[in-house]
């Protein structure tokens, strides 16, 4: 999804929810936010393994799990609550 869809949606105030193998989210983190103040967001990474031998076989052409991993700890850092199975939420971030 690209900045400007989320831009968008934030505008319109419009819930989203984002599955994602990607890592993309980090540089749209404050959209996310924005958007959260008036809507439901909610970010869940796809993340099939953390073995480097399994994601290259499994996942090839994908970000790094631990670039992954890494994104959803930046969101949580940023103020995003993170759920049992890995979706980062965002509530009313202050």
């Amino acid at each position: 999804m690209t900045r400007r869809v989320l831009s968008v949606l934030r505008d319109f105030q419009n819930p989203v929810s984002i599955t994602t193998k990607g890592v993309l989210v980090r540089r749209d983190a404050d959209i996310l936010a924005d958007l959260s103040e008036a809507a439901d967001v909610h970010v869940n990474f796809s993340l099939g393994s953390v073995s480097e031998k399994v994601w290259k076989m499994m996942e090839p052409g994908t970000p790094n799990p631990i670039a992954r991993l890494e994104a959803m700890q930046y969101l949580v850092e940023s103020g995003f609550r993170r759920g049992d199975d890995g979706t980062v939420v965002a509530g009313k971030i202050r």
